[in-house]
């Protein structure tokens, strides 16, 4: 039996890079497969114990917090022996944990790259060669991600893929969510993102309180926490809009909450390729996104690419056009052989994965 360490570099927690990791985890055959994953100090009690299902949870301090703990901590778990470690983050910061496991001999070095650029860029230029120098297998989320991180270098694309059943549109749990809501015929915007300054959630209250002009009864509603979470709600009061926004916190039902939205909106500022985005095409959602996100989120005819440049007003008057036309029949009857097609669902994709922890040869179609 191959074990298999598995590391998320910003640690276990509510967010996309997580999501992906525990959606190919439970979907992979665990016969010749021993699954770990490494969480940071402070890991969601709940969330550990959903990963605690599949493998083996290992705390160590927090990499950003307490890097010498982290490095401490890491070296300590990989002296006990791991035919491949997983990687996954966005930058040659990564370098960290390519060293550390080469330096223990781990045959499979995996890097895996989720997003199209990061915080830290000098950095990064710098660790980014010896960073691949360690590594001996590419993988990303999507052709700008992998391009973004290896350049020319060889990799594989793992799309961000999803259990499409879940997210399939189902009209009484429209209504059970609209209900919890307080919701009858108001049209509601959806948002699902964390509150930092990629997903742009201060462009989005300045588009919805354009959108609430044109119609008033509107509701948006914002899912997730993360470090700006007060200073949007306190701009959301200046702005006289707090009736209108429902602040929903942190959930562990997405699927259901797609149902009760009319339209789902990511005006971020960069990405790699957005699980929410495949998620609420899955629900047959009509979705209008910032136009740097990758090609690869476009499945549906229903999604719709737009400039930020465009300006609040410009993006409300979109919005509004297509939630008024209503340009989708909710009723979900293609989209789960469309979203296969296009390679999201993780039935199929999970393969995949396993089979490069076995070192199988594989051939993706």
């Amino acid at each position: 039996m191959k074990k298999v360490l598995i590391i998320n570099t910003i640690g276990l927690n509510y967010e996309g890079i997580t999501t992906v990791i525990f959606n190919y985890s439970s979907h992979i055959c665990l016969n010749e497969l021993k699954l770990e994953f490494v969480a940071f100090e402070g890991v969601d009690s709940e969330l550990k114990k959903k990963f605690e299902k599949i493998g083996v949870v290992h705390v160590i301090p927090n990499r950003k917090k307490d890097t010498k703990g982290y490095i401490k901590g890491l070296k300590q778990l990989l002296k006990q022996g791991y035919d491949v470690v997983h990687i996954h983050g966005n930058s040659g910061t990564m370098l960290l944990e390519t060293f550390y496991s080469k330096r223990r001999g781990i045959p499979k070095i995996l890097v895996h790259s989720h997003n199209t650029t990061c915080s830290h860029m000098v950095l990064h230029k710098i660790l980014r060669v010896p960073m691949m120098y360690f590594a001996t297998d590419y993988l990303a989320c999507s052709e700008m991600a992998g391009k973004w991180l290896f350049g020319s270098r060889k990799f594989t694309i793992l799309k961000n893929a999803i259990d499409l059943q879940k997210f399939l549109y189902n009209k009484e749990i429209r209504k059970q969510v609209r209900d919890e809501f307080f919701l009858r015929d108001e049209k509601l915007i959806g948002h699902i993102g964390h509150f930092t300054e990629q997903k742009n959630h201060s462009f989005l209250i300045d588009i919805f309180q354009e959108y609430h002009k044109l119609d008033p009864k509107a509701k948006l509603l914002l899912v997730s926490d993360g470090p700006l979470f007060n200073e949007i709600k306190v701009k959301v009061e200046k702005q006289n809009l707090s009736g209108a926004v429902i602040f929903a916190g942190r959930r562990s039902d997405a699927e259901r909450l797609y149902q009760a939205m009319d339209i789902f909106v990511l005006p971020s500022k960069w990405e790699g390729l957005p699980l929410v985005i495949l998620e609420a095409q899955t629900a047959s959602l009509p979705v209008i996104i910032s136009d740097i996100i990758s090609d690869d989120a476009k499945c549906t005819e229903y999604i719709e690419y737009y400039p930020i440049e465009k300006g609040a007003t410009a993006w409300a008057d979109r919005i509004y056009r297509i939630v008024m036309e209503k340009l989708m029949h909710r009723d979900g009857t293609n989209v789960l052989s469309i979203m296969t097609r296009c390679g999201y669902n993780i039935e199929n994709e999970a393969q995949i994965l396993e089979k490069i922890y076995r070192n199988v040869n594989y051939v993706k179609n």
